[in-house]
C-alpha cells in the first residue's frame, strides 16, 4: 500500500497493483499466516536505486518516506513495531534500510502519534488491567488498561497523572503476586495493615495538560490507553485524553523509611513504584534519610533504614542535617525487587550511610516536625525482652508475632 493523505490525524494508503523503485510502501501481511522464521526475498532488475530517501505524499501535514542506507534521523515519525502506529521521535533514531518513516511538511505545534489503519490497528493494542500490564507489559507495545484507575498526584505542568488500581495485585506468570497472610499480618508502624493499600501505579504522559492539577488529584479515569515507556517505574504515554469520572476518597499509604529498606530482618509493607505516599519520622542527614533514634516515644519498634533523595520535583529545597521531616512523595525503583514477597523487609541492624539499593523518594510537599527527633538509629535492640508488634515489653509471650533482639520472632 502507497501513502495517499492523512485524514483526521489517520494516516490513508491506497492500494497498488505494481511496486515502483525509489518509492516508499507499507507491506501489511495478515496474521493469521504465520511466516515465523521464514525468509522473505525481494528482488528485481535493471532499476537504479538512489542513495537518499524519497518520499511521496499527498497530505497537507505528513510526508511519508523511505531509505535505502542506514540513517540516523531526528524529528521523525517511527513505525512501532507493531505496525500500529508511528511514534514521534525528538532525539536521534536509527533507521535501518528499507524502513519507512514520516516526517512533517511544516513544523507542528503539537506531535500526535499517526495511528495506521488496517487489522494490525485493531488487534495489537491489547486489552490488559494494570496489574497485568505491570507484572508482564512489553516496553513500545500499545495498551488499553480496563481498569477503572484513581489519580493521586498530577505533575506541576499538568502532563502526567499518577494513577493506581483498585488494590489489585501485579501477576506474575499470571498468578497474583499476594502476601501470605503472615506477611499481610505481621506488622505495620502506622495503621492497620489489612487497609494498607496494595495498588499498583502508572505514570500517564498526557497530549495536553490539565488546566488545575490540584482538582483532578483523586478523580477516577477510564479510556487510558497508549505506549507503555517504562516498566521498572510504570510509564505510559497516551494519544488522547482519559475520560474523567468523580473524585474518590483516595487515602495515600503512610510510610517510614524503614519501609524502603533490603534486607531480610522482618518484614514492612513496601512501596510500589510511581507511588504517591506519605512519609513520616524521616531525619535528614547530608542527602538522604533516616529513621529516628528512639526516644520519645517515637521508633519504639527500633527500626532502621536509609534511603537516597531524588531532587527533581522539590527543586532546590535546603533540607537541615538532623532535621526531622514528613513530606508526600512519588517513590522511585532503581531496579526490580528479586523477592517473591510483597512486603519489604526493614533494616534492623544496618549501619547509616548504606542507603537502600531499591528506591529512591522524590519529596513533594515537606515541613519540618517541631519534635526531639533529632538523632539516627543504628543500634539494635539487644536486651532479650520480646516486644509486641506496638513496641510494648512482653513478659509472657503467647503464640504470635514479636521483635526481639531487634529481630521478628513467631512463637507458635
Amino acid at each position: 500500500e502507497r501513502f495517499a493523505q492523512e485524514e483526521d490525524g489517520v494516516a490513508k494508503f491506497s492500494e497498488v497493483e505494481n511496486i515502483e523503485a525509489n518509492v516508499p510502501y507499507i507491506i501489511a501481511i495478515n496474521k493469521a499466516a504465520n511466516l515465523t522464521g521464514t525468509t522473505i526475498t525481494w528482488s528485481t532488475t535493471n532499476v537504479l536505486l538512489k542513495p537518499e530517501p524519497i518520499a511521496y505524499t499527498s497530505g497537507k501535514k505528513y510526508l511519508m518516506a523511505g531509505t535505502f542506507v542506514n540513517q540516523s534521523l531526528e524529528g521523525i515519525y517511527a513505525v512501532n513495531t507493531a505496525g500500529a502506529l508511528a511514534k514521534w521521535e525528538s532525539d536521534n533514531q536509527a533507521v535501518a534500510p528499507f524502513r519507512a518513516y514520516f516526517k512533517e511538511i511544516e513544523t507542528l505545534d503539537s506531535h500526535a502519534n499517526i495511528p495506521l489503519p488496517g487489522e494490525a490497528q485493531a488487534n495489537d493494542v491489547e486489552d490488559v488491567t494494570l496489574a497485568t500490564l505491570v507484572g508482564s507489559g512489553v516496553i513500545g507495545n500499545d495498551y488499553h488498561i480496563t481498569n477503572t484507575l484513581t489519580v493521586g498526584y498530577v505533575s506541576n505542568d499538568g502532563l502526567a497523572l499518577y494513577a493506581k488500581d483498585d488494590n489489585e495485585f501485579a501477576l506474575r506468570n499470571n498468578v497474583p503476586y499476594v502476601p501470605t497472610t503472615e506477611q499481610i499480618s505481621s506488622y505495620h508502624v502506622f495503621d492497620d495493615v489489612s487497609k494498607f493499600d496494595q495498588s499498583n501505579w502508572i505514570a500517564i504522559n498526557l497530549p495536553e495538560a490539565v488546566d488545575d492539577p490540584d482538582f483532578y488529584m483523586g478523580k477516577t479515569i477510564t479510556g487510558v490507553e497508549g505506549t507503555l515507556n517504562d516498566l521498572l517505574n510504570p510509564e505510559m504515554t497516551v494519544t488522547q485524553m482519559p475520560t474523567f469520572g468523580q473524585h474518590s476518597s483516595f487515602t495515600p499509604n503512610t510510610m517510614c523509611i524503614a519501609n524502603f529498606a533490603d534486607e531480610n530482618t522482618y518484614f514492612c509493607v513496601p512501596p510500589k513504584p510511581n507511588e504517591y505516599v506519605k512519609i513520616h519520622w524521616a531525619i535528614y542527614q547530608n542527602g538522604k534519610f533516616y529513621m529516628p533514634k528512639s526516644e520519645n516515644g517515637v521508633n519504639t519498634e527500633r527500626l532502621n533504614g536509609v534511603v537516597n533523595i531524588d531532587n527533581s520535583i522539590c527543586g532546590n529545597y535546603e533540607f537541615t542535617n538532623n532535621m526531622a521531616y514528613e513530606f508526600t512523595a512519588m517513590v522511585k525503583a532503581l531496579k526490580p525487587r528479586t523477592s517473591t514477597a510483597m512486603m519489604a523487609p526493614a533494616l534492623v541492624n544496618v549501619q547509616p550511610g548504606e542507603p537502600s539499593s531499591y528506591y529512591e523518594v522524590a519529596p513533594i510537599l515537606i515541613k519540618d516536625v517541631p519534635t526531639a527527633i533529632s538523632t539516627i538509629s543504628n543500634e539494635p535492640n539487644a536486651d532479650g525482652i520480646y516486644y509486641n508488634l506496638m513496641g510494648q515489653p512482653v513478659t509472657n509471650p503467647t503464640p504470635g508475632i514479636y521483635i526481639r533482639d531487634g529481630r521478628k520472632v513467631i512463637i507458635k
